[in-house]
């Protein structure tokens, strides 16, 4: 895929020298995106593998194919009566789905310039590059089309392009978040930092793209728009970087790691506006102490404890609004030990314990009221004698019997007043015999005769 993005690349390197294109005014040029948009989503509905079929994989005018290890990677069409000239190319990963496709219009003969725009499989735009007066510059859109950043680029000839030139990221409300300068592929100068709102949230001093200086606000400084990938400080023959972007470039992921052969450092993952989402630990190449997971809004979400790549100890997680949802306690990646979940307000939900991964002893579910909503026990990860169920008032509900997880033999359903409501018999987990249901008086109104679980 990067020698893909090189040659598109490579086009628009010999675009870029152009001092003139056919539209004259920018509506112009917005009338001819929305005829891309448009085109990209008729094109959508066709596969292009058809065509390759239907050629026998035999390059023509109209289509071009490009095939690696035995599988194709992307074909392209090109646009017959469209003026200017326009490429359309489907692109389809490992397993042979389409994941993308993408718009390339050019014109050579007189006025040079290019159009890049990049689609996902539903035809969403989430990467605008254009080459037009010897400019060139990239858009990226989030995954719900709002624009995310805008960024100036250099185009060396036979190299990807490297940022140059202003750089403006967004939020997807529309305010502004990080505005500074590229030089030569590195951030230089100062980078301001803005909150959602609008309000400053400090700055960053770059010299040759190293950090110099840094102002942030704590809120900003775990965000990917300022991650140590933007900080040239650590030394590439010592150290390697590792990352992952969303479709529209922004950082996704990253990891950097001694050149040792061994993973030994952070993983740091993020949301799409750049909010810090997972830290996980790595030492020797193994999962490594502590692991924490946030919510958007920067409350944590989970915390847990790695030892040799496997979960172990006490481990949390939380609602987004901060409180405890859960705590259980892990042993060699298995749950181990008394497990513990809570209702939004706080309230005890449930109460397990498990041994080796599988549930043993007494299982007790909670109203929110406190009072008890099930109890049964469970034996080697299966129920094992009495199931009671009980109102939100106290009162039984439900009683059932099992053995080696499965239901045996009577089970009876009680009105809130204490009268049966129904009764019915299991033989192995499959309903049996009659089953009788009752009016809240107490009086016999049905009665529904099973086979092995199948109704008479």
């Amino acid at each position: 895929m990067k020698k893909i993005f090189i040659i598109l690349m490579l086009m628009l390197s010999i675009f870029s020298i152009a001092t003139a294109h056919p539209f004259k005014t920018e509506k112009e040029l917005n009338n001819f995106f929305s005829k891309m948009d448009q085109l990209i989503k008729e094109e959508l509905k066709k596969d292009y593998r058809e065509e390759m079929s239907k050629r026998k994989g035999t390059a023509d005018r109209e289509y071009t194919f490009e095939i690696e290890d035995d599988r194709t990677v992307l074909i392209t069409r090109n646009i017959q009566g469209i003026k200017p000239e326009t490429e359309i190319t489907q692109y389809f990963n490992s397993e042979g789905k389409l994941y993308m496709i993408s718009s390339l219009t050019k014109e050579t003969e007189k006025d040079l310039y290019a159009l890049y725009r990049k689609y996902d499989s539903n035809g969403n735009l989430f990467i605008y590059s254009y080459a037009i007066d010897g400019k060139n510059t990239d858009r990226g859109y989030y995954s719900d089309g709002k624009l995310a950043y805008i960024q100036e680029l250099k185009i060396i000839i036979g190299q990807n392009p490297i940022p140059n030139g202003k750089y403006i990221e967004y939020y997807k409300n529309g305010q502004v978040k990080v505005q500074g300068n590229n030089k030569e592929g590195k951030r230089d100068g100062e980078f301001k930092a803005f909150l959602r709102n609008g309000k400053s949230a400090g700055s960053v001093f770059y010299k040759d793209g190293k950090i110099i200086k840094s102002t942030l606000v704590k809120a900003m400084k775990d965000n990917a728009s300022f991650s140590l990938v933007t900080d040239k400080s650590y030394d590439l023959n010592l150290y390697e970087i590792i990352t992952e972007e969303f479709k529209n470039k922004l950082l996704k992921e990253y990891l950097i790691f001694k050149k040792d052969g061994l993973f030994n450092g952070e993983k740091r993952e993020y949301y799409e506006e750049g909010e810090i989402k997972a830290i996980t630990p790595f030492k020797n190449s193994l999962a490594e102490g502590t692991y924490i997971s946030y919510y958007p809004n920067g409350n944590m979400e989970e915390k847990y404890t790695y030892v040799n790549g496997e979960e172990n100890g006490e481990g949390f997680s939380y609602y987004e609004n901060g409180k405890l949802e859960e705590k259980y306690f892990m042993k060699n990646g298995k749950l181990d030990g008394e497990a513990f979940a809570y209702y939004p307000s706080g309230k005890l939900e449930v109460k397990d314990f498990f041994k080796n991964g599988k549930k043993e002893g007494e299982s007790i579910f909670y109203h929110e009221n406190g009072n008890i909503k099930q109890k049964s026990t469970f034996k080697n990860g299966k129920r094992e004698g009495d199931l009671f169920i009980y109102f939100p008032s106290g009162k039984l509900r439900q009683t059932e019997k099992f053995i080696n997880g499965k239901a045996e033999g009577e089970v009876i359903e009680y009105y809130e007043s204490g009268t049966i409501k129904e009764k019915a018999y299991f033989i192995n987990d499959k309903q049996e015999k009659e089953h009788f249901f009752y009016d809240k008086k107490g009086n016999l109104i049905k009665t529904d005769v099973y086979k092995n679980g199948v109704k008479q």
